[in-house]
C-alpha cells in the first residue's frame, strides 16, 4: 500500500462492549505509570502482517462479540510521503499509558497516524476495550479545540458508541461529546474534535460510556492521495477496489515535528464509487505546513 503525495509547493505538505463510567486525567507532561486496564486474556499480535494481507472484517450481519478480538496492526492506506518523512517512529515526548504490547501494535499500524505528534495516547479505560486507543492533540489554531484519534487494534471491523467530556485542569467539565463510528477498519484511525467552549483544555477526557455495537456495515481497504495548491486548497482523491461509500475525509495540517496546526474535513454521504475525489478551501497556514495527514474510514457500499 502506498500513498503518493504531490505538492505544488516546493516543502511537502503533509474516535468500546460493556459501558461503565470511568475517567481519564492525562495532563500534557505529566509521568503517571502506565495502567493495566482490564480485560480478557487475549494475546496481542505484534507481529508485522504481510503488506498483502487484509485484516478480517465482517461482511454479513456481525454479533456482539463474546470475548475481545485480538489487536492486530493491519495494513491499510501506508502513505508514502515526499519527503519521506511518515515513516518516524512514535513521538519521544509523547506521553504513553500503553501497556508495552498495545504499544508495540500500534507501532505498526501502517497509516499517517505516526505523521503526528500525539500529546496522550492511551487504551479506553474499560474492560474488554483495550485494542481500541484513543490519542489527543491540541490544535495550534484553535486553542479551544483538541483532536482526539480512535484507533482500533483489534483484527476485526468494530462500531464503538462512547460519550464524555473534555476538562480543564480542575477537572471540569468544559465540553461534552458523543461518537458513534460504524465498522472502523483494523488499523484504522477515525478523528473526532472535542470544542471546549467554557474552559481551556489540558488533555484530559472524562469517558462516561463506551461499548462495541452489533453492524451490518463493514469497511473497505483503500488508498489515498492529496495536493495542496497555491491557492490554498487541498485536494484529496480515495481509491479502492471495492464499491465505497465515503464518509467523513480528515486533514490534519502539520509542521515539521509533527504538531496539528490547523484541521479540515468533507463529509461525501453519497457517492458510490471506487474513486473518490474532493477539494476543501483552507486557511493561509496550509501553505507554510510541512505535511497533511490524511485519516478516512470508507464503508463498503453493499
Amino acid at each position: 500500500m502506498k500513498k503518493r503525495v504531490t505538492s505544488i509547493l516546493t516543502a511537502s505538505i503533509l474516535i468500546i462492549a460493556l459501558t461503565a463510567c470511568s475517567k481519564v486525567t492525562i495532563e500534557i507532561g505529566n509521568s503517571d505509570p502506565t495502567p493495566t486496564p482490564e480485560g480478557p486474556s487475549t494475546e496481542i499480535v505484534t507481529e508485522t502482517p504481510p503488506v498483502e494481507s487484509v485484516p478480517a472484517q465482517v461482511t454479513d450481519t456481525p454479533a456482539q462479540p463474546t470475548t475481545t478480538p485480538t489487536p492486530t496492526a493491519a495494513n491499510t492506506a501506508t502513505p508514502t510521503p515526499e519527503p519521506e518523512i511518515s515513516a518516524r517512529p512514535a513521538h519521544p515526548l509523547t506521553e504513553s499509558q500503553l501497556t508495552p504490547q498495545v504499544k508495540a501494535t500500534l507501532e505498526k499500524v501502517q497509516t499517517d497516524y505516526h505523521k503526528v505528534y500525539w500529546r496522550t495516547e492511551y487504551s479506553l479505560p474499560f474492560p474488554d476495550l483495550e485494542g481500541i486507543v484513543v490519542s489527543v492533540s491540541p490544535c495550534r489554531r484553535d486553542s479551544k479545540q483538541i483532536i482526539v484519534g480512535l484507533t482500533n487494534l483489534y483484527d476485526k471491523d468494530v462500531t464503538l458508541s462512547a460519550d464524555g467530556y473534555a476538562m480543564d485542569a480542575l477537572e471540569n467539565d468544559i465540553g461534552s461529546f458523543h461518537i458513534f463510528e460504524e465498522a472502523i477498519r483494523s488499523g484504522q484511525t477515525v478523528i473526532h474534535t472535542i470544542y471546549c467552549s467554557k474552559g481551556t483544555p489540558n488533555g484530559s477526557i472524562h469517558w462516561n460510556t463506551a461499548k462495541l455495537m452489533d453492524t451490518d456495515k463493514s469497511s473497505v481497504y483503500w488508498e489515498g492521495d492529496w495536493q495542496i495548491s497555491i491557492d490554498n486548497t487541498i485536494h484529496y482523491q480515495i481509491a479502492s477496489e471495492d464499491p465505497m461509500k465515503l464518509g467523513y475525509v480528515w486533514m490534519l495540517i502539520l509542521d515539521w515535528e509533527g504538531y496539528v496546526v490547523d484541521y479540515y474535513y468533507d463529509y461525501n454521504p453519497d457517492d458510490i464509487s471506487t474513486n473518490i475525489s474532493g477539494s476543501v478551501n483552507t486557511y493561509k497556514e496550509a501553505l507554510g505546513a510541512a505535511d497533511i495527514a490524511l485519516f478516512a474510514n470508507p464503508l463498503s457500499a453493499y
